[in-house]
């Protein structure tokens, strides 16, 4: 039985014995389809599986051909592009769907004709015709059990009067060493030999065979329907002609309404905007920034004008505008971003691993992973730090599964940095041993601003002055921030507001105490206008008790040591933020640190100090002296217990509380700085000329052992340098720059890339990259979490984690962001979109 047929997208010219022309009596191509469909319909006893038409002055030419067997080809990967974007469209156009229902999957086109399939349908053969023959000749052809095989002369036909015609019809089969015939493979009338499933391969006789087919009229009536298709498929002179422009105009338009949503969510993406909020349709109040974006565009542009139209009257099917494609365009986004970084990564051969936790505002435990590198293009050095995306973990050990899945070689880490927690830095069962263990050769590097904090921290901690200190410093800011009189009492006497100490960042409290520092009159007058303007006697109270205990000379003494001292620190943890900065800086700002706080310590500054705060307390109309002494009376049990001496209050303050914080800072500096001392006394030598310089012979040739041994791969028996070859390297070096300024290690390693001499260094330019490569702070990592507080707020904090990861992944990495081909992007959302309709 026939079934009822609608048109089809390719016009094959094809003779036949069964021929027949209607007259459609329409003008468009859609009439004639509508026309075809009632005239093949009333052919009910008529078996027929493909069709080809023909339209001219409005009559249409049908062609019935005997009944074939649907298969599929492999596809072509040159047109898969382009297939599953026709594909995307029919699916999201209801109209143009209806009228390719009978098309199949399209498939690629193997050149040997051996796997094509027994027989085609038309969308099968015009890949076919397109693509054309595909003629074999650069091989080794198989010989057949007599020794015979193919020769390409048979690509030839030699004329009567000796002139060579190419036989563009001949094929050569690899897979059935055999040959067909290219145009009685896809029109096959009957079973002919250079048409049959295995081919022709009968090398003693094919040059009589192929004369003979030559002379065949089954042969030239295939060649004619072969040529004849060919030209009406380069001319588009087929009845689909007005059906396949309007895909392509879809298709069009499809790729631009694609354009603008993806710049769309690169917009809100890359500054942390929401997209949705309670409503999900267009042209509805609080439908969040993606639709009213996607409105304002089609105020002025006319292709989401038209799509605006077809929504609201029902013409497609998808309106590509809702969540899931939303997730959809950003998982995409962020993919090829992560792509992009991990090719970076890989291109630079060493890397490092930077992690750092927080929780979010759902109480989940976000880990932040970064990729550090030292990027070289060309002649230009870069340090690169790359986010890699927020990780939800509960126990921190598990990122190692991640790692994992960036197909990042772990052997070639060679840094790891965290922040200073037991679970990451552990010697034992911490982080740091699980990648020691399968990979030796990635140093840990502790975070230089975490050992810093941690180092004023225990110095605060120490002493229960310094406690009360910091305790009336936050008093003073959660005072006037209680009320918005207070606060408005407190501007009108102050230029700089107060701000609230930081629980995690100490050096950051530099901040708080300048400000009351330099506004500390200002401070104590608006307390007491707090008192004088208030009726309520806890507030007078506290005010009062608060404006006389930030006047007292103790306080004015802490304030000063404690501003000199932070002051100092947050300089140097600002430089160490810096992704740019290496080992390098580090060791030289640690060792500027601990001069710092030895000199601190002397008579001299203290005295430096105590002046300084007379000055202040003078200001204030305070007395500077310190409070009286009291000893205690001490039962005395023998007679040679001598008598306590008195301690002066000057003398007592020193002891207790100034030289009580610098010693406990020192110690714990060189306590948590152990670490680095160890990466010091192996790198270090590499951080500075004048390092090298300064080490004879010995030193430096064990210094380069060291190095070989520990960058030594334990499975391989491998290192990355020779300690041989890197004496060499770096006597040849300052030999060469004997006359010049002393250079830190990325200066060097410019030198080297820009002056081409990394033939000559090749062991120093892997030592100093190493080296360069190595974190000294997870202050990025720490950076992600303010982006993390944007994305995932109170108002999105059921966010999922992959929309999360890579909201921040485009966010973070907005340069990569910018730099994406959206057409790229485009052609691989069409191919994940196509929907294909099987029969």
């Amino acid at each position: 039985m026939l079934k009822k047929i609608k048109p089809v997208t390719s016009f094959f010219n094809i003779s036949s014995d069964t021929n027949t022309t209607y007259d459609a009596g329409a003008s468009t191509s859609q009439d004639v389809s509508e026309k075809l469909v009632d005239i093949l319909s009333d052919q009910s006893e008529t078996s027929l599986a493909s069709l080809s038409f023909d339209v001219s002055n409005s009559e249409v030419s049908a062609v019935l051909l005997p009944d074939t067997h649907e298969k599929h080809f492999e596809m072509n990967l040159s047109q898969e592009s382009s297939l599953a974007s026709n594909d995307f469209v029919l699916a999201s156009n209801p109209q143009l769907h209806e009228a390719q229902q009978d098309i199949t999957d399209v498939v690629i086109v193997s050149d040997d004709p051996a796997l094509w399939s027994i027989s085609f349908n038309e969308r099968e053969r015009i890949d076919i015709v397109k693509k054309g023959p595909t003629q074999v000749k650069q091989i080794n052809f198989k010989a057949d059990k007599s020794g015979r095989r193919f020769n390409t002369s048979f690509y030839t036909r030699v004329l009567a009067n000796g002139e060579e015609v190419s036989r563009s019809w001949l094929v050569y089969s690899i897979q059935n060493n055999s040959v067909f015939c290219f145009c009685c493979k896809i029109f096959p009338t009957r079973k002919i030999c250079l048409s049959l499933t295995e081919g022709y391969s009968d090398w003693k006789n094919i040059g009589s065979s192929l004369k003979q087919h030559d002379k065949s009229q089954d042969h030239i009536s295939c060649m004619q329907k072969w040529m004849n298709t060919s030209v009406n498929l380069k001319s588009n002179a087929t009845i689909d002609q007005n059906l396949q422009r309007m895909i392509e105009n879809e298709k069009k338009h499809w790729r631009l309404v694609l354009e603008r949503l993806f710049a769309i969510v690169l917009m809100l993406a890359k500054r942390s905007l929401p997209f949705r909020e309670h409503r999900e349709q267009l042209y509805q109040p609080n439908n969040g920034n993606f639709l009213a974006q996607v409105e304002l565009i089609a105020k002025f542009d006319p292709v989401m004008l038209e799509h605006r139209k077809r929504i609201k009257n029902k013409e497609c099917f998808d309106t590509y505008l809702g969540k899931d494609v939303q997730n959809e365009i950003i998982g995409l986004i962020s993919r090829r971003i992560l792509k992009t970084i991990v090719s970076s990564v890989q291109s630079s051969k060493y890397s490092s691993v930077i992690m750092d936790c927080t929780p979010d505002v759902s109480h989940k435990e976000q880990i932040s992973i970064l990729l550090r590198c030292v990027k070289i293009n060309q002649e230009e050095v870069q340090i690169e730090e790359f986010f890699c995306g927020f990780f939800h973990i509960t126990d921190s050990t598990g990122f190692l599964n991640l790692l994992a899945e960036y197909n990042l070689d772990q052997m070639s880490c060679r840094g790891q940095s965290y922040d200073n927690g037991a679970n990451m830095r552990g010697q034992y069962k911490g982080v740091q041993a699980l990648i020691k263990e399968k990979n030796p050769t990635a140093l840990y590097v502790p975070c230089a601003n975490h050992t810093f904090n941690l180092m004023v921290c225990d110095a605060a901690k120490s002493v229960s002055i310094a406690i009360n200190f910091f305790g009336t410093v936050q008093r003073i800011f959660t005072f006037f921030a209680a009320s918005t009189v207070r606060w408005d009492i407190l501007q009108s006497v102050c230029k700089m507001t107060v701000k609230s100490l930081s629980d995690t960042r100490w050096e950051s409290r530099i901040n708080s105490i300048k400000v009351v520092k330099d506004n500390l009159v200002q401070i104590i007058e608006a307390l007491y206008k707090v008192a004088d303007s208030s009726s309520i006697g806890v507030a007078i109270s506290e005010a009062n008790g608060l404006a006389n205990e930030i006047s007292s000379y103790q306080f004015i003494l802490s304030l000063t040591i404690w501003h000199d001292l932070l002051f100092e620190i947050n300089k140097v943890s600002k430089v160490m933020q810096n992704f740019s900065a290496d080992i390098s800086i580090m060791i030289k700002l640690v060792e500027t640190t601990k001069i710092f706080l030895e000199s601190f310590r002397s008579d001299e500054s203290f005295e430096a100090i105590v002046k300084k705060s007379e000055e202040i307390a003078i200001k204030l109309g305070t007395e500077p002296v310190f409070p009286q002494v009291r000893l205690s009376q001490k039962r005395r049990f023998f007679e040679y217990e001598g008598t306590d001496t008195p301690l002066n209050g000057k003398s007592k303050y020193k002891v207790d509380f100034f030289n009580a914080i610098i010693d406990v800072a020192l110690v714990s500096f060189n306590e948590r700085f152990k670490m680095l001392d160890s990466y010091n006394k192996i790198l270090g030598f590499l951080t500075r000329t004048e390092k090298m310089r300064s080490l004879d012979a010995n030193e430096l040739l064990n210094d380069c052992k060291n190095l070989e041994i520990l960058l030594r791969n334990p499975s391989t028996e491998e290192s990355d340098v020779n300690h041989e070859e890197l004496y060499s390297e770096i006597n040849t070096f300052l030999r060469m720059e004997a006359s010049a300024e002393s250079k830190d290690a990325l200066e060097i390693l410019k030198y080297i890339t820009a002056s081409s001499l990394i033939e000559i260094f090749p062991n120093l330019f892997i030592a100093l990259r190493i080296l360069l490569t190595s974190p000294i702070s997870v202050a990025s990592a720490e950076r992600s979490f303010s982006i993390l507080k944007l994305i995932k707020n109170y108002l999105r904090s059921t966010m999922g984690q992959d929309r999360l990861s890579a909201l921040a992944l485009i966010s973070i990495e907005n340069k990569i962001s910018r730099s994406l081909d959206c057409s790229d992007l485009i052609d691989e959302f069409a191919s994940l979109k196509v929907r294909k309709v099987k029969f």
